[in-house]
């Protein structure tokens, strides 16, 4: 590839890098990944959206943003959020993400998940 004089300027100072092909294709091959994990995710767990509920006769109606916290996954629940589900949707019982989150945490194991749900 080439470029202007001022790019390769700043490129040859190392003050700028530009992506090369390999790494927008790991990009790619990245975000296919993380949408075929999501896709599965939904899938298992009864859920045709991440903001359509799980629907369980005589329980609790949770989205995915609950399950995700419920599991104490982080990077799940990233991918849940950038998907755009809700933080802040609330369960048939009233229950936040976040209340789902904290009831689950042992020891600290949800602490990376209540970190994600507490920015803003």
């Amino acid at each position: 590839q080439t470029f202007s004089a001022p790019t390769n300027t700043l490129m040859s100072k190392g003050l700028i890098s530009l992506p090369s092909l390999s790494q927008d294709k790991s990009r790619r091959w990245t975000s296919k990944m993380q949408q075929a994990e999501l896709k599965k995710f939904l899938q298992i767990n009864g859920c045709t959206d991440v903001n359509r509920p799980q629907r369980k006769p005589g329980k609790e109606t949770l989205y995915p943003v609950h399950l995700a916290a419920h599991l104490g996954d982080a990077d799940l629940l990233r991918l849940v959020l950038q998907a755009g589900a809700d933080a802040t949707q609330q369960s048939s019982m009233g229950r936040s993400a976040w209340d789902v989150a904290v009831q689950s945490n042992v020891y600290g194991s949800h602490d990376e998940v209540l970190l994600l749900l507490a920015e803003p």
